[in-house]
């Protein structure tokens, strides 16, 4: 824990208020993703997919250099860029799970049923188990868990791609905090 306290890291900008204006911003950014793919190709069939990894990406990364450019002197530590990564995607987190239960909900009433199919395929009728894992999937296969499934890989992401974020634009190191 001694560790912990070394460092002292100063929060150059309001990261708070950035968070809850932008981050609506990225579930915005989420959701049209989904109807895109809905309207345009390939309707979802899993609660987070590639695409939506790409464009949780691509939002922290935007967002993150637009937080850094609103800085007076450009500064900003690895921790402040981690929180505003962590909170922008919580955030969107919440608000892409309310829209993947509508959507499974009212929009697409065969998203629970293609995702039953897939995780289904995933599975041999001959392997040892296959009836308890049928009615594992059958059990789990709501509109309900799947946004909550939505939120979980939303936010566990979130941790991962914020990390190489911040390290990646990270302006500033926090100073070593010594005792006297």
């Amino acid at each position: 824990m001694a560790l912990l306290h070394r460092y002292q890291s100063t929060m150059h900008g309001n990261y708070k208020k950035f968070i809850l204006i932008f981050g609506p911003v990225a579930a915005i950014a989420l959701i049209l993703s989904v109807i895109a793919r809905y309207y345009l190709f390939d309707p979802i069939a899993t609660p987070v997919s590639w695409t939506d990894n790409v464009v949780l990406a691509i939002c922290l990364v935007a967002f993150t250099l637009l937080y850094r450019t609103t800085l007076p002197e450009k500064k900003v530590t690895f921790k402040e860029i981690f929180l505003l990564t962590v909170g922008l995607s919580c955030v969107a987190a919440v608000l892409y799970a309310l829209y993947l239960w509508f959507y499974g909900t009212h929009t697409d009433t065969e998203f629970v049923q293609r995702f039953t199919e897939s995780e289904l395929a995933k599975h041999s009728p001959e392997e040892p188990g296959y009836d308890a894992a049928v009615e594992q999937i059958k059990v789990m296969a709501t509109p309900k868990y799947l946004a909550f499934m939505g939120f979980v890989y939303t936010v566990v992401t979130s941790f991962i791609l914020g990390f190489f974020v911040a390290l990646l634009f990270k302006t500033e190191k926090s100073p070593l905090h010594t005792k006297k």
